[in-house]
């Protein structure tokens, strides 16, 4: 039996038919959403594409305008344009809030709010540590980390009675969360977030980076120990992805392919006050 996930096309992955999905259940973005995504996420896009299809949309208009004048990017003068903002923030910064703004409404369940926090943490942190490291920006990190927990807030909406077990268990230290998932699903979070993305058509590497983020690093996978750390990070904040999910310690492939130790992960979390405020700006 396979679960149909609905999202812009239906998709199937196999599993054990306790989780059933209808058309209904996961609608496609809305097309201004998708087209404002592909920019956020292009790495070459320039900054007058960037403002024509952010001022298409009054909505996102003033959500960028909101978040650009809030007090976290201080601002000596009122921002009034999405022009203004890209001279002042600067491309990457804006389409960062782009994609934090058009992707926010997928979260928008019961559980959605503490998950979303997560991922906007988990997007600040890759950030963070990128730049610790003196790496040039890894295209499609940012979005990627943003929905890397979507399959969890998809699981609980539609199937809680199975997914909330899992993730007392994994809180309890009777399993990892991927491996629970699979027992009680067919497949894990991870593997369903890639589906999802993947059918609303956001670029490859999110969606890749999306399905691998539960397995072991691989060696020479910057993306993957980047994404590693920075959850590690979030939950060692207090954003953990559920209460009782914090991992103990960085995992030690991570910090291997990134050159890391426990110092450098000490030295990160002093800038947990100014993630926090980023979060609050953007929630």
């Amino acid at each position: 039996m396979s679960v149909v996930v609905a999202t812009a096309a239906s998709l199937s992955i196999a599993s054990r038919g306790r989780l059933m999905l209808s058309p209904v259940d996961m609608p496609p973005l809305p097309s201004m959403l998708g087209e404002l995504l592909q920019v956020a996420n292009d790495p070459v896009v320039s900054s007058e594409r960037l403002e024509q299809v952010i001022a298409r949309d009054q909505v996102s208009t003033l959500r960028v305008l909101t978040v650009a004048n809030s007090a976290y990017y201080g601002c000596s003068r009122q921002i009034e344009s999405v022009r203004r903002a890209l001279l002042l923030l600067g491309t990457r910064q804006v389409q960062h809030i782009a994609s934090a703004l058009a992707l926010a409404p997928t979260f928008e369940s019961a559980h959605g709010p503490a998950l979303w926090r997560h991922g906007l943490a988990c997007a600040l942190w890759s950030e963070r540590v990128v730049a610790r490291l003196g790496l040039p920006p890894i295209d499609a990190l940012f979005t990627a980390a943003l929905m890397h927990d979507i399959g969890i807030v998809i699981m609980l909406m539609r199937g809680e009675q199975w997914e909330q077990p899992c993730l007392d268990d994994a809180c309890a230290g009777r399993g990892a969360l991927p491996a629970l998932e699979r027992a009680a699903f067919g497949f894990d979070h991870a593997e369903l977030g890639a589906k999802v993305c993947q059918s609303w058509r956001l670029p490859e590497p999110i969606w890749q980076l999306i399905e691998r983020h539960e397995r072991p690093v691989a060696q020479g996978d910057v993306a993957h120990a980047v994404l590693a750390i920075a959850d590690h990070l979030a939950g060692a904040a207090g954003m953990p992805a559920a209460a009782g999910l914090e991992d103990p310690a960085p995992p030690r492939a991570a910090l291997g392919v990134l050159g890391l130790d426990g110092a450098a992960i000490e030295q990160l979390l002093g800038a947990r006050g100014d993630i926090e405020a980023q979060v609050a700006v953007l929630t």
